[in-house]
């Protein structure tokens, strides 16, 4: 749906290199609204879809280009490549504005399209295991959810050295004051914004070389 229904989407936002829609259908389900909006970002990188991949898998690097993971941990493996890397990881956001620092926990999962051919997937949710160490609620973190968190580097046909990025985000339950109307109208676009942000610094990053 997200792919092959372009009808469904509202463009919101753009910079010269990275276009941003929203729509309220519910993807995850297929049909109907929801209240929250899921955002969709694309953009071309100059480099391959491999490259990137690499970079995103790297979470040493993660602060490079995502100002919303100060802090990131895996906290269980599930699986590793070559059958597809499946993680369960927490991360956190800074304080910003009237918003205290939040807290995630999803299950994410790495995938190569059809060995690499195809181009490559990360897709993240999230994951509640509160007996679970590392993923109970943290003192001084409001815990929120991210319903979807997904990232495509696909190859550029005719241009082999070149990465299309798509991005689909869907937030959730942000608990705290974040979940009041006005806030709630701040952080929608936020979300519209940050996706730009993220792209152009992500694509900045894959050009330098890895300390």
């Amino acid at each position: 749906l997200a792919f092959d229904t372009p009808s469904i989407w509202s463009p919101c936002s753009q910079s010269s290199k990275v276009t941003v829609w929203k729509t309220y259908v519910d993807i995850l389900k297929g049909s109907g609204t929801d209240g929250m909006p899921c955002i969709k970002a694309v953009t071309v990188l100059d480099r391959s879809p491999s490259e990137c991949f690499e970079l995103f898998r790297d979470d040493k690097r993660v602060s490079e280009y995502n100002d919303n993971c100060r802090e990131l941990e895996d906290v269980a493996r599930i699986s590793s490549p070559p059958d597809g890397e499946v993680k369960v990881n927490w991360c956190a956001t800074g304080r910003f504005g009237p918003f205290e620092r939040r807290d995630f926990t999803t299950v994410v999962r790495n995938e190569a399209v059809d060995g690499g051919e195809g181009g490559y997937l990360s897709v993240a949710t999230a994951i509640e295991m509160e007996g679970y160490g590392g993923l109970g609620r943290r003192k001084g973190y409001v815990r929120s959810r991210i319903v979807l968190s997904a990232s495509f580097m696909k190859p550029v046909e005719g241009e082999g050295g070149k990465c299309e990025f798509w991005q689909l985000t869907k937030v959730g339950e942000l608990g705290g004051v974040a979940n009041n109307r006005v806030a709630r109208r701040l952080q929608d676009k936020l979300l519209e914004k940050a996706p730009i942000d993220f792209l152009e610094r992500f694509g900045k990053a894959v050009v330098k070389k890895k300390n």
